[in-house]
């Protein structure tokens, strides 16, 4: 009887004569449900569905009439016909064949005893809801005149929302059976082989008594006993309460059942089924009696007043139309259960006032004082009860909002302030409740205190270094005030339909239900039952399902206080795998949704970690885990351990989903700034290291998105994490970012930044040198026409003032501020004072005029009188200021008035000397050719070390000591937004724009720091591929000066010594060779001075280091050399003798061969260099530790890095991979930036700089490079966001080069996905048939000052590039080249341009040089072969293989050295 029980034997059709039943039925047999001796029960798949099958088997010639049995069947499906909310389900359908009859009804998927063994295991109020069911049942059938006969839990069976059916009717088994002959029990009753005995004991009979008839009638009481013994095994948890020897004793008064019974603890549930299985039947009362009896006691008064009939109205409806009537009734549904069990803790409370003191606590955690407490309490529950249920199904808009809304809240789990606990509501992203629809009641458990800008401090300072944690306890744990446990029957209707729902809104309206239901229920079913459901939704088709099954789980998980100790692992195990697709999401909303509740995530799983560790302990979860009780130290470190450990993994679980969110391929403004929000509760989740090790460098890459509302967002929270990772990271890394925003466009970034610096002041995070910088850059908003950013701006300079000091006030803050004022206030430290002195703002459109004129002005030149005239076309204006290089706007406006004209010009006082003056005020933009390649520094990579020249603009930057007043130079108006492209209205597209006062006070006091020493072009050489810059305007003649040849195969690369004195050239022969370079025009017969043999490996790549003589070597077989040249110096640091090779060292990285090398020492990172393998790896170097200080992999994908390039300030490289993929890393946090592919797919043979003109004022900003790749050509392009300037393409040997070719087209965004995803393209299945074939091109680069460019390639040609004037670009040495020869035959000078021309168009916005050659000339139909053989002619010594590498050197005058394939090294002139 019953479903499923596992079988042993295989089963078959033929087994049970199911080919003797009518065609018409169509039933295929599926397995064997029982095995019973009676009837066995099989499953078949009909065409309806699925079906259970009893089948009797008729013995063998004996005849058997089963007619009267089927006018029994047959009453009993005609009784319960049209009962309303039925509860009983009879035999459907019965047919017999002369060997077997077949008893058809639908099959169920569990029965009662299969429930009781199923998870999620059945609450107590469900097991209530049950009984209360099945004594319906059981007064359904009575009512119709039917008794069951076989009441057992395998015949009770349960839908997945809980309803429950009565079948299996018995009415063909006997009514008596004999008490001494178990046979007769075993055959009929004993199906599940359990032995358990349900029967009623008068159903048994003893022989030699009154003799009772088999088939007599059943009585109702019967079924009343069995009744009572199926719901004391409900509630014991499945164990039976009789077995049959048991249900024997018990007959003759042999066993008492009471011990069993005694674990049930509800009382009246025990009294129920003591009544119910009392041996004298006609105690036994009728069904309705005990419905009516324990209506109060056991089921609570909603079941039989609303629950019941709304069960049995959705009984027949879809799910979709389920999910909508619960919808409409749920306001209804909780008002009645919360007032029934209000009601209920009332009536116990008043019964239990006599026996107990008040105050005990009641059901529910309440504290039970009277009962007009519980009066109150009622009527709150009904004030606060009132819904718009029409705001639960929504439309994706509503979510939407939610997401919008969320940005204008930063404390969306506001339970707790400092002072008092204020009302709570349920946790969702838009920060309140969802707009008069499902509020939540004030008793709900909370999540998190609040962490605010009040008790940020407060927080800190409870940090405890050991462990890396706060002991400030933020996770709030009260007892609930109200809870409804008969909520967990709704949110079982709801997960078992929410999967089949059709409609999208309405799977959306079942989650919001389930989250709402959540809030009432127990922790086991949140975790048992509500969690599963959720997750299983989070693949939902419908991104607006997907969200809110995210916001659901975060939100139910956050309910949850205690939990069994197999579920402490549920977050590394079990949530966050589930959650791992979501960072990389199709739909932004998704990822918003993810990014906006990750907080909440974090802090849950350390809560349930700090639960778990206190499990085995009798601490509370607000107690700290470093304090436990007294223990064996042993224990107690090797239980911290543990703790730390498993804290540790799931620190790094999150990071890595932030990191995802943040700075994967799918991040977005929107994902950055829903991040953000809440940013204060992951800084207090990963402590202080942790913050700075992990949130710390992602967060500047947030500005490199050029949004408005995302840098609002980050200037505003950012000073939550100002306070987590310390005054020391914040000078060093934050303070630069909010001294640029200071100079913002947008007033909500103002606004934010100057309040986080507000803060800070006040608290004591800034050092008084620090705050004095600062002060300088804010006076001016004090005139801003904003009242918003003005009141913020006096904020700031009282807060100054208060933490400057009186002495320090009047000495540096109160000279400069009183330009800005009227009159002297009392005090800068009252705000109030303050602004009643400021003069008044400027309006609006003089203002922006103003700052518009202002970076309009002409070149700022410096006077020997220590001031700086500012020349402006033609006229000039003696206009002096009282601070600084600070422009007065309120003499601006006095010059020119409402309507400025442009004749004018202010000289501004200077307080500190020229030579040392700090150039951090307004700056013309450059006029010249090309000067938008690299005038204007990067949005995206500040750049806070920038040096400039005397001979660039008549001065020397002044900065302190701190790396963090390193000269910023931000001008915005000299910024394009296109690429290549100025236009007065790109610099004017902004009505604000940057005004930055000297810092001509620190300059002056005792703040001052440091001069940066003068170098050859602020310090830019160092980062290029030779030592030292050729001279600013040097173009090479193409004159041979020497030929070396001791190289047998092909010279690699070149690397210059830092003093000029030598250089190093790598080669296939397995040697590394030292030249002098003294002796290049006094020697004959010139020789290299030292050889290093690398043994059978060959040397691929070779750089020197910073500051040293220690060469670098990359080689073959994956072995990086260090060893240093030995020279004896005499005067002057003159080279005049070469010892040998010392300090050698050898490293294997076993990655395969060292393809690139270059040198990243700086002031800031030591002598290091950056190598790449071939097996995609990326390698920083340390060479004083002789160790890796940092590794990393590129994708296989992507290919391995063929090229790297450092920039001039060290603070960021480039990667050029085999496969054509560029990535811009920022070498200081050692992360990815940007990455973009090359517009062809073809390796990336060299990288090199563009070194701009020394005049440029932002020499090192941009990351401008250039690059070789493709076929004959070479590109620069800018590695910020990745677009392509320029393109020089150089002719080829064949005859198409006379016409131009278009540029390739740069791919878009959806063109590189679609590649990129392509199977082809990631795993290169055609190189398996057919390797790629390398093409012709450049194969060696050398940067010059300007912007100019040398290249050598297969063409066997060395050019000269002119970037500002491509069309006066050369061939220097090459094939072609002819000669200007004297009277004797000498060669005087090449003669350029005479065979090549240069065609300049513009593609897709791209300028395209193309070099062409004269039509007269005969060169232009060469082929490869006959190239090779004019340059085997030709008389000026050119290359005849190709060239792969160039250097160049200055000591008495600039030098050029080529090396080619064929092992040649060529010096130039």
């Amino acid at each position: 009887m019953g479903n499923k029980i596992a079988r042993t034997t295989q089963a078959s059709a033929t087994e049970y004569y199911l080919h003797d039943l009518p065609s018409t039925y169509n039933l295929v047999l599926l397995d064997v449900a029982s095995r019973g001796r009676f009837l066995k029960s099989i499953r078949c798949k009909h065409d309806e569905g699925l079906i259970l099958v009893k089948v009797y088997f008729k013995r063998a010639g004996e005849p058997i009439d089963l007619k009267e049995h089927e006018r029994r069947l047959e009453r009993i499906r005609n009784a319960f016909k049209g009962i309303e909310g039925s509860h009983v389900w009879p035999f459907q359908v019965w047919l017999q064949t002369d060997k077997a009859a077949y008893l058809l009804r639908q099959y169920f998927f569990c029965n009662l005893h299969e429930r009781l063994n199923t998870r999620p295991f059945l609450s107590h109020i469900a097991k209530k809801w049950l009984t209360f069911q099945l004594i319906h049942a059981v007064e359904q059938s009575h009512s119709k005149g039917v008794c069951h006969g076989d009441i057992t839990c395998e015949n009770v069976l349960v839908t997945s929302w809980n309803w429950l059916y009565l079948a299996d009717f018995a009415s063909f088994k006997p009514t008596y059976i004999p008490h001494d002959d178990p046979s007769d029990f075993s055959f009929y009753f004993d199906t599940g082989g359990r032995r358990r005995c349900y029967l009623a004991p008068e159903r048994f009979y003893e022989h030699g008594g009154e003799r009772v008839a088999a088939d007599a009638p059943l009585q109702p009481s019967m079924d009343i006993f069995s009744l009572g013994c199926v719901i004391a095994e409900l509630f014991l948890e499945g164990q039976p309460l009789f077995e049959y020897p048991q249900l024997l004793s018990y007959r003759r008064g042999q066993h008492d059942p009471m011990p069993s019974l005694e674990k049930i603890q509800d009382i009246g549930i025990r009294e129920m089924i003591l009544h119910m299985i009392q041996l004298d039947p006609k105690k036994r009362l009728p069904c309705r009696s005990y419905l009516q009896k324990y209506e109060s006691a056991v089921f609570p008064v909603y079941f039989s007043n609303f629950l019941h009939k709304f069960f049995s109205d959705i009984v027949p409806l879809d799910s979709d139309a389920r999910v909508e009537k619960t919808q409409d009734n749920f306001e209804k549904i909780l008002e009645i259960m919360m007032d029934s069990s209000t009601t209920e803790q009332v009536e116990r409370s008043t019964l239990a006032e006599h026996s107990e003191p008040s105050g005990r606590k009641g059901i529910g955690g309440q504290i039970l004082n009277s009962p007009g407490d519980y009066k109150k309490n009622t009527s709150v529950v009904k004030k606060n009860t009132p819904l718009d249920h029409q705001q639960i199904a929504g439309d994706v808009s509503f979510l939407l909002k939610e997401v919008e809304n969320r940005s204008n809240s930063t404390g969306t789990k506001v339970i707790k302030d400092m002072d008092h606990i204020q009302s709570s509501q349920l946790v969702n992203p838009s920060g309140r409740g969802t707009g008069g629809g499902l509020t939540v009641r004030n008793s709900v458990v909370s999540h998190v205190q609040k962490i605010s800008k009040s008790n940020l401090r407060s927080l800190v300072a409870g940090y405890d270094d050991q462990s890396d944690t706060y002991s400030f306890d933020i996770f709030q744990q009260r007892d609930p005030k109200v809870h409804c446990e008969g909520m967990v029957l709704l949110a079982s209707l709801l997960c078992s339909c929410i999967r089949s729902v059709k409609k999208p809104e309405l799977r959306r309206a079942s989650l919001i239900l389930l989250k709402f239901s959540s809030t009432y229920i127990d922790d086991d079913s949140r975790l048992q039952l509500v969690v599963p459901y959720v997750i299983a939704m989070l693949s939902d088709p419908a991104a607006v399902v997907r969200c809110t099954a995210l916001e659901t789980l975060c939100d139910v998980l956050c309910l949850v206080q205690d939990f069994p100790i197999s579920d402490a692992v549920i977050f590394p195990e079990y949530i966050l795998p589930m959650l791992s697709l979501l960072p990389d999401d199709t739909e932004e909303s998704v990822r918003v949704c993810y990014a906006s509740n990750i907080h909440k995530l974090a802090l849950t799983a350390y809560r349930f970690l700090l639960r778990s560790c206190s499990i085995t302990d009798i601490h509370p979860l607000d107690e700290s885990v470093t304090a436990p009780r007294s223990q064996s130290p042993d224990s107690l470190g090797t239980k911290q351990d543990k703790f730390y450990a498993q804290l540790a993994e799931l620190r790094k679980n999150i990071y890595e989903i932030v990191q995802d969110l943040a700075m994967g391929q799918k991040q977005t403004p929107n994902v950055r700034r829903a991040l953000l929000q809440d940013i204060g509760y992951l800084c207090y989740f990963f402590g202080h290291k942790q913050s700075n090790d992990f949130l710390l460098p992602i967060l500047p890459a947030f500005l490199n998105d050029h949004d408005e509302q995302l840098r609002a967002v980050f200037f505003g929270q950012i000073v939550f994490v100002c306070y987590f990772i310390g005054s020391r990271s914040v000078e060093e890394y934050l303070l630069p970012y909010l001294e640029q925003a200071l100079s913002d466009g947008m007033e909500a970034v103002l606004v934010n930044a100057l309040d986080c610096l507000t803060m800070m002041c006040k608290s004591g995070y800034l050092r008084k040198r620090v705050i004095v910088g600062l002060s300088g850059k804010v006076l001016p908003l004090l005139r801003y026409p904003i009242n918003w950013v003005k009141r913020s701006a006096v904020r700031f300079v009282a807060a100054c003032s208060e933490s400057l000091g009186a002495v320090d006030t009047y000495v540096y803050l109160s000279p400069y501020i009183r330009r800005f004022l009227h009159r002297e206030p009392p005090s800068l430290a009252s705000e109030t004072a303050l602004l009643s002195c400021l003069k008044p703002p400027l309006p609006k459109s003089i203002f922006y005029q103003a700052l518009e004129d202002a970076q309009d002005m002409g070149d700022i030149l410096p006077k020997g009188s220590g001031k700086k005239e500012l020349t402006v076309h033609g006229g000039r204006y003696a206009g002096t200021a009282q601070s600084g290089s600070s422009i007065n706007l309120e003499d601006v406006v006095r010059f020119k008035g409402p309507s400025i004209s442009s004749n004018m010009s202010l000289d501004v006082k200077d307080s500190v000397s020229s030579d040392k003056s700090l150039y951090s005020g307004l700056a013309p933009h450059a006029s010249t050719g090309n000067s938008s390649f690299y005038d204007g520094l990067s949005k995206g990579i500040p750049s806070y070390s920038v040096c400039t020249d005397k001979r660039g603009l008549g001065e020397t930057h002044v900065v302190p000591d701190s790396s963090v007043y390193k000269a910023s130079i931000r001008l915005p108006w000299l910024e394009s937004n296109r690429p290549g492209v100025h236009t007065r209205d790109d610099y004017f597209s902004s009505k604000r724009r940057d005004l930055i006062i000297n810092d001509s006070m620190k300059s002056s006091s005792s703040l001052q720091g440091d001069s940066i020493p003068n170098s050859d072009t602020g310090g830019l050489a160092s980062f290029s591929r030779s030592a030292v810059n050729p001279e600013t305007g040097w173009k090479p003649r193409g004159i041979l000066v020497a030929h070396l040849q001791e190289h047998r195969l092909s010279v690699n690369d070149i690397a210059v010594s830092n003093d000029n004195t030598f250089f190093v050239t790598a080669s296939d022969d397995s040697s590394v060779k030292i030249w002098d370079t003294r002796k290049l025009e006094k020697d004959i017969a010139f020789r290299s001075r030292l050889t290093y043999n690398m043994g059978t490996s060959r040397a691929l790549c070779t750089t020197m280091v910073r500051g040293t003589s220690q060469v670098v070597v990359g080689a073959s077989d994956g072995t990086l050399h260090l060893f240093s040249v030995d020279c004896a110096r005499g005067v002057g640091s003159v080279v005049e003798r070469y010892s040998g090779i010392v300090d050698v060292k050898k490293n294997d990285i076993k990655e395969g061969a060292i393809l690139s090398v270059v040198n990243c020492s700086s002031d800031s990172f030591g002598p290091t260099v950056l190598f790449s393998t071939e097996h995609c790896g990326i390698h920083k170097w340390d060479t004083r530790t002789n160790s890796e200080s940092w590794s990393s992999k590129s994708s296989p994908e992507e290919g391995y890095i063929s090229a790297l390039v450092v920039g001039q300030c060290g603070n960021w490289f480039i990667s050029g991979s085999s496969r054509g993929v560029l990535t811009l890393w920022d070498n200081r946090f050692l992360l990815p930036v940007n990455s973009w592919h090359y517009s062809t797919v073809s390796p990336i043979e060299k990288l090199c700089l563009l070194i701009p003109p020394p005049s440029s004022i932002s020499s090192a900003g941009r990351p401008l490079v250039f690059v070789a790749a493709g076929c004959n050509e070479v590109s620069l392009w800018n590695a910020e966001n990745g677009s392509c300037h320029q393109v020089f393409r150089t002719a080829s040997t064949e005859t198409e080069a006379v016409m131009p070719k278009a540029p390739s087209r740069a791919l878009n965004k959806s063109t590189t996905k679609d590649v990129r995803r392509s199977g082809n393209y990631k795993y290169r299945i055609d190189e398996l048939n057919d390797p790629p074939v390398r093409h012709p091109g450049i194969r060696s680069l050398l940067p010059l000052p300007g912007g100019d460019l040398l290249t050598g390639g297969t063409d066997l040609k060395i050019r000269y590039w002119d970037q500002a004037r491509p069309e006066q670009s050369f061939c220097i040495a090459g094939p072609s080249a002819k000669e200007v020869r004297s009277a004797k035959g000498d060669i005087l000078e090449k003669a350029v341009g005479n065979d090549e021309c240069y065609d300049i168009r513009s593609s897709f916005g791209v300028q395209v040089v193309q070099e062409m050659y004269k039509q007269t000339t005969t060169v232009a139909g060469l082929t490869p072969k006959t190239q090779l053989a004019v340059a085997a002619a030709d008389s000026a010594g050119c290359h005849r293989d190709a060239i792969l590498a160039l250097a160049s050197f200055n000591l008495s005058s600039q030098r050029l050295i080529s090396a080619s394939r064929d092992g040649a090294i060529k010096v130039w002139k």
